[in-house]
């Protein structure tokens, strides 16, 4: 997955990504049904995330 990772998240509403996303063995969070702060630190018994990345795309 991620060199270094031990657990990456990936959080987005668009419920199609969710699969990608866990085919790579991330945890997808959708926003739009779940509290994505809530998630991670249950996801990492309260420690939370170590590293945030940020990435926009563009609609096609």
């Amino acid at each position: 997955m991620f060199e270094g990772a031990s657990r990456v998240f990936v959080v987005d509403e668009e419920p199609g990504r969710a699969g990608p996303a866990t085919e790579i063995g991330a945890m997808a969070i959708n926003f739009a049904d779940t509290d994505p702060e809530e998630a991670i630190m249950d996801g990492t018994d309260g420690f939370g995330a170590g590293c945030d990345v940020v990435g926009a795309g563009c609609g096609r």
